[in-house]
């Protein structure tokens, strides 16, 4: 099942973005340790190929960091999904404190992928405990098993939360398919869900569809 770009690049990276600079409670940490040069900063983010490209949200919001904290070094990580690795970091910008700490940025992004690959390819994806997971699938899960799709996300999320239990993480309910109205109603109620498992643990949830 392949999903399709949805057409609101910039709404998404600005809903993102409010959310990281807003969401005091989930990013507050994060944003201290890059404004004061605290300690090294890994973000994991996870989507389908509404994520893939450095003209998608998961890109501009790393070079928007990068351009709010000229004080740290920032290395990006891309996602390859022929070796299941992250190819060789890419490094964004050198901090000019005279030791600057990094923000490791790591983008999953894969097309056609759902929150099963993020089950599937965990112990690969996260190669480092993560101090902010955003985590964006949807569109290619399965519409007509709500069920089985949340039990997955929880899945995930627990997984997430395991692995670093002072992380943080954000959970983003996608524009749904609008191929035809069942399948945008099965969208809205997967955006639903996602926003009932945020409450259920302690994750921020940015509503795209708003």
């Amino acid at each position: 099942n392949s999903d399709t770009k949805v057409p609101t690049v910039k709404s998404t990276y600005n809903f993102v973005n409010s959310t990281i600079e807003n969401a005091q409670q989930f990013t507050s940490k994060i944003m201290f340790s890059l404004s004061n040069n605290v300690k090294d900063e890994n973000i994991v983010v996870l989507s389908d190929s509404t994520g893939v490209g450095v003209d998608q949200w998961p890109y501009l919001l790393m070079l928007d960091l990068a351009s709010k904290f000229p004080n740290v070094t920032v290395n990006v990580h891309i996602w390859n999904n022929s070796t299941l690795d992250y190819d060789s970091p890419i490094l964004v910008q050198t901090g000019t404190e005279i030791s600057p700490k990094t923000l490791n940025y790591y983008i999953g992004a894969v097309s056609g992928s759902g929150v099963d690959y993020g089950v599937t390819n965990f112990e690969n994806i996260f190669t480092e405990n993560p101090d902010l997971t955003i985590i964006s699938y949807g569109h290619n899960d399965n519409y007509a098993n709500v069920g089985l799709y949340k039990k997955e996300y929880i899945l995930l999320v627990q997984k997430i939360q395991n692995l670093n239990t002072d992380g943080n993480v954000i959970l983003i309910g996608q524009n749904p398919k609008s191929e035809d109205m069942s399948t945008f109603q099965n969208g809205v109620l997967n955006a639903h869900t996602i926003m009932e498992i945020s409450q259920e643990f302690g994750c921020d949830f940015i509503n795209v569809m708003q």
